[in-house]
C-alpha cells in the first residue's frame, strides 16, 4: 500500500477542518442527550442492548440518530444499518474520533450508573430508578463532552507549530530561490513539497532537514 504525504499547509488545514467539525457534533452531541428522557431513549441513542423485531427502516429509525452523527463526524454518505453487517460496526472505523469515544463513554457510564443507582436502599420503586439513571447519564455525558472539547490528538493540537525553517538563522543572506521554496514548503497547499503524513491523528514529518543548492547565481 502506497503512502499518502501531503503538504504542511494542508495538513494545517485539515487539522483546522477537523476541529471546526468537531465543534459542530459536539453540538449535535449535546442535543442528543437533551432528548433523552427515558431509559428507552437512552438504550436507543448508544444502540446498547437493543433488541429490533425485525430488519425494517421503521425499526432501525429508532437507532440510527448516534450513526447518523459518527456518519457526518468521517465525512461519510449516511448508510442505512444491517443486521447482517453489524449494526454498530460504524464505530469501530477511527475509535478517536469523537463520536466513537461518546458512544464507548455513554455504554461504560450508563453501566456504572446503574450499578450505583440500583445498589442505593433508598431507591426502591423501579419507574424512580430508571429516572434517577437517566437523569445521571445525562449529567455525567454532558460534562463528559464538555471537558473534552475538540477531542484532537496530541499532533493535531501541535499542528500550527510545525515549520521549516532555515537552519542558518543569522545576518547570513539567503537567495530569492531558497527564500521562495521556503514559503512554498510552509505555505502553499498546492506545493510540489509533499512530506507530511497525517493519518488517525498522527503527524509524521519525512524530512527533517532539507539541503537546497542554488545553481541560479541570482542573489
Amino acid at each position: 500500500m502506497t503512502e499518502e504525504y501531503s503538504s504542511l499547509a494542508t495538513v494545517k488545514q485539515q487539522v483546522a477542518e477537523k476541529i471546526q467539525s468537531n465543534i459542530r457534533i459536539k453540538e449535535k452531541l449535546l442535543t442528543a442527550i437533551k432528548d433523552v428522557h427515558t431509559i428507552d431513549d437512552l438504550t436507543n441513542l448508544l444502540d446498547y442492548k437493543v433488541k429490533l423485531k425485525n430488519n425494517s427502516s421503521k425499526e432501525l429509525q429508532k437507532v440510527e440518530r448516534l450513526r447518523k452523527i459518527q456518519y457526518e463526524s468521517l465525512n461519510k454518505k449516511y448508510i442505512l444499518p444491517q443486521k447482517r453487517q453489524g449494526r454498530n460496526a460504524i464505530f469501530t472505523e477511527d475509535k478517536n474520533d469523537i463520536v466513537s469515544k461518546f458512544r464507548l463513554a455513554g455504554i461504560i457510564k450508563y453501566r456504572t450508573v446503574s450499578l450505583n443507582v440500583v445498589r442505593d436502599p433508598k431507591n426502591e420503586m423501579k419507574s424512580a430508578m430508571w429516572d434517577t439513571i437517566c437523569s445521571t447519564w445525562k449529567q455525567e455525558m454532558t460534562d463528559w463532552i464538555n471537558n473534552n472539547d475538540f477531542r484532537i490528538s496530541n499532533d493535531e493540537m501541535k499542528a500550527n507549530k510545525i515549520k521549516f525553517d532555515f537552519l542558518d538563522n543569522s545576518d547570513h543572506h539567503h537567495s530569492k530561490f531558497s527564500n521562495d521554496m521556503l514559503k512554498s514548503l510552509n505555505n502553499d497547499i498546492n506545493s510540489e513539497f509533499q512530506f507530511i503524513k497525517y493519518s488517525n491523528g498522527e503527524i509524521t514529518e519525512a524530512a527533517k532537514n532539507i539541503v537546497v543548492i542554488d545553481l541560479s547565481g541570482e542573489p
